[in-house]
């Protein structure tokens, strides 16, 4: 369930949905939480979740777009120091999970891939 306060969200289970903001800016928009490149971790909002090396340096806010969630982004590894094998995971417990994954550079648009454990 989740409690609200200003800009933050905090967790005393594992919500049935969870939206997450990957973005240099602490302050998530409503009905996010934020990744900002850190490792893996416990978080503000009482989850787990994070890279698997520093990937801080990876955080854009582009000024292109008045939409935090079209204007932002993290790229994986960009200074290239991991040899593109960082990960992100997050702590879930066991079952099915739908995901969706939205990828993208408003800077740079063009056709982004991911892959969900294994699954593109």
């Amino acid at each position: 369930v989740p409690m609200a306060t200003l800009h933050a969200m905090t967790f005393d289970s594992f919500p049935e949905e969870l939206r997450i903001s990957f973005q240099p800016d602490l302050i998530a928009p409503d009905g996010y939480v934020v990744d900002c490149g850190q490792v893996f971790g416990l978080r503000r909002c009482g989850l787990k979740y994070g890279w698997t090396e520093d990937n801080t340096s990876g955080t854009r806010q582009r000024g292109i777009h008045h939409t935090t969630l079209l204007d932002t982004l993290c790229i994986p590894d960009r200074d290239q120091q991991h040899s593109g094998l960082i990960q992100w995971h997050l702590e879930a417990p066991a079952g099915h999970w739908r995901v969706v994954l939205g990828l993208g550079d408003a800077q740079h648009p063009g056709r982004y891939r991911g892959t969900v454990n294994g699954q593109s």
